[in-house]
């Protein structure tokens, strides 16, 4: 039961932030942008909340706002 125990990995080893395809097929550009310290402790509110890393938690604010362009 021990070594089944292992196989769940914690929250900390959870892959988090690109996705396994290759980065040239995934997501090639980068985007950089700087914020207040209001929308970051906002940011980091939503990333503990949903348990989602930040750069996922960014680029699904981007894509739904795309979609409702």
């Amino acid at each position: 039961m021990a070594e089944e125990e292992h196989l769940i990995p914690a929250a900390s080893q959870r892959r988090r932030g690109r996705p396994r395809t290759p980065a040239q097929i995934a997501r090639p550009n980068r985007l950089v942008t700087f914020v207040t310290d209001e929308e970051m402790q906002h940011l980091k509110r939503v990333v503990i909340e949903e348990d989602r890393s930040m750069a996922s938690v960014i680029h699904r604010i981007i894509a739904a706002h795309i979609r409702n362009c």
